[in-house]
């Protein structure tokens, strides 16, 4: 099970990577980047500050609880064909955790929430 990950930091994660999401949701237009360079430059400054604070929860995180953190949102992403165990200890081989890792999962910002909620509850 999680040693270093706790249930505190998954619920931050998941309310900052909702709060990202609520700024910038999905839309069914085609996005053209730099089509509309001033309307293109109001978006990203609307959702920098919500993408910066995901990015600091994430790297709040200890490099082991980093790295844990993998396991449910593999797990809950429901596309792997592995327990859980095996997720987790296929997260802790990696040497460290580094900005990699980060720009990883918070660039699964869309879905993170699903991810976490769906991988831990699955281990209830």
């Amino acid at each position: 099970m999680l040693k270093h990950l706790t249930q505190k930091e998954v619920d931050a994660l998941i309310k900052a990577a909702d709060t990202l999401n609520a700024a910038n949701p999905p839309s069914d237009e085609e996005f053209i980047l730099f089509e509309n360079l001033e309307s293109d430059l109001n978006r990203w400054r609307k959702i920098k500050p919500h993408r910066e604070a995901l990015h600091a929860t994430i790297a709040s995180l200890s490099p082991d609880a980093r790295l844990e953190l993998l396991a449910p949102m593999w797990f809950g992403r429901g596309d792997v064909k592995a327990t859980f165990d095996q997720l987790l200890s296929h997260a802790r081989t990696f040497d460290q955790s580094d900005e990699g890792d980060m720009g990883y999962i918070a660039d699964k910002s869309r879905s993170l929430p699903l991810y976490l909620n769906r991988g831990l509850a699955k281990l209830r």
